[in-house]
């Protein structure tokens, strides 16, 4: 606990308030920025940094400016997703978890967008799963069906796990 000064005197401050404290003291530093739009981008990117390496990922999670979002496309898909459910835009989170799982084998695990981790066939269908939540939430009515491709990854993964079986019997 962090004992916090007030106009009633000292008094404790738990670790949410704490979190909220951090959150407003630098949302007020990035509207108090009074410099040039390049030495703001490079403000917020080493903010962004510094918050992501810092095990500071929540209190970046909660910052709803467009730094947050590039930054955290170049660097994590994953909490890029969480970023936009956060902040309501279920339909690009949707998007990203759709084009992850479809795609060659690119992007899971703490890597950006388009990075180049190969991904199984449960990772896949975690990420239909995601966005067919993200779409659900949103509403979503697109030319993909996220519903039946998240089950055809099931049949899939099924169909998949039981060859592995049959191999792994056959070589006992």
């Amino acid at each position: 606990q962090v004992v916090k000064m007030n106009h009633k005197g000292a008094g404790l401050v738990d670790a949410h308030e704490t979190e909220q404290i951090m959150l407003d003291l630098i949302n007020e530093s990035i509207r108090q920025l009074d410099t040039s739009p390049e030495q703001q981008e490079e403000f917020l990117i080493e903010l962004c940094k510094r918050l992501y390496t810092d095990q500071g990922c929540e209190l970046l999670l909660q910052l709803s400016n467009n730094y947050v979002q590039k930054f955290l496309h170049a660097n994590d898909s994953d909490l890029l997703y969480r970023w936009f459910n956060i902040h309501g835009k279920h339909n690009q989170a949707t998007a990203l978890m759709y084009s992850i799982a479809t795609s060659k084998g690119d992007g899971a695990g703490g890597v950006g967008v388009g990075g180049s981790m190969r991904m199984d066939i449960t990772t896949r269908i975690e990420y239909l799963q995601r966005a067919w939540r993200s779409a659900s939430v949103a509403n979503t009515t697109s030319k993909y069906d996220y519903q039946v491709a998240s089950q055809i990854a099931e049949a899939w993964k099924m169909a998949l796990d039981g060859y592995t079986h049959l191999l792994n019997d056959m070589e006992n």
